[in-house]
């Protein structure tokens, strides 16, 4: 009855099929459709949704679900003759999220949801931008029956629920480099996590003169980083969250050089003195809820 009415009021068929299209969207399912973003963009393992020809769809109202925080749980016992439960920490659940999509012709040919699957339906964890915060990074793949909701002729918009590979999303990797005796020492760096207290970033420094190197965290307490007994030229990459050490030189190992105390960074600006004439490149990556 709807339809007809709206039919009368319409100039040509073309404003009749619109409308019809929208009131479709908007009473296909009994429950308003649901997002996890504000903007229609968005990026999937490299590629933007506009060029796949669709967008993110949402309800008609002012008041969007979107994701927020991070998912967990208490971890806990209860004791007979005890009103107060031992607490044994967190249980921290990976990020879900869910989003609709609509093609931007309105149209869900054969090809098109080919292209869509093929693009979206990875096997392993791929980053997830949005436009509404393009320097966050959720590592992702679809879970769960994914379903359309369309008329007759194709119209409509799909749902899809994407599982993260973690609670938190991720910012991009940050590059930053001190260049011997041409950077300001102590040197700064910044932990940008807002979830974990520290960060373990990657290093690679390379030894130009001597035969050793010190970092010295003056913001963590004077925690020292440190390598002796090294060759002039050589290069040492640290992975401080994996504990993984890397010589430029075939078949040498340098955990015995180490002093075995990892680098890590505290939330905020951490300065770090440097000794040795060495160049250092920093690579972190840190993990954010918004």
């Amino acid at each position: 009855m709807l339809l007809k009415n709206y039919k009368k009021l319409c100039i040509n068929k073309g404003d009749f099929k619109k409308i019809s299209f929208y009131l479709l969207i908007f009473f296909l399912k009994n429950e308003v459709i649901k997002m996890a973003f504000i903007k229609e963009a968005f990026s999937y393992d490299g590629i933007w949704s506009y060029d796949m020809g669709v967008m993110m769809v949402t309800q008609a109202e002012d008041v969007l679900e979107v994701p927020f925080g991070y998912n967990r749980q208490i971890i806990e016992e209860k004791v007979s003759h005890k009103t107060k439960p031992f607490f044994f920490g967190l249980d921290k659940e990976p990020l879900e999220f869910t989003i609709s999509l609509m093609p931007l012709d309105t149209q869900w040919t054969r090809d098109k949801k080919l292209k869509i699957v093929n693009w979206l339906f990875k096997d392993v964890y791929k980053p997830f931008i949005s436009e509404d915060n393009p320097d966050i990074i959720y590592y992702c793949m679809p879970i769960e029956e994914a379903h359309r909701f369309v008329n007759r002729i194709d119209q409509g918009f799909a749902t899809i629920t994407f599982r993260c590979n973690s609670p938190y999303a991720y910012s991009p990797t940050y590059f930053k480099t001190y260049i011997s005796q041409q950077s300001s020492n102590p040197f700064e760096i910044e932990n940008l996590s807002n979830i974990e207290k520290f960060n373990y970033p990657e290093v690679e420094v390379e030894l130009l003169t001597g035969n050793s190197f010190k970092l010295i965290n003056l913001t963590d307490g004077g925690n020292e980083f440190s390598f002796t007994d090294l060759q002039q030229g050589e290069k040492i990459y640290v992975n401080n969250e994996s504990k993984q050490i890397i010589s430029s030189l075939p078949n040498t190992y340098r955990l015995g050089n180490f002093n075995k105390h990892w680098l890590k960074l505290v939330q905020g600006v951490n300065r770090i003195r440097i000794e040795g004439d060495v160049n250092i490149q920093f690579r972190t990556v840190f993990p954010l809820s918004i």
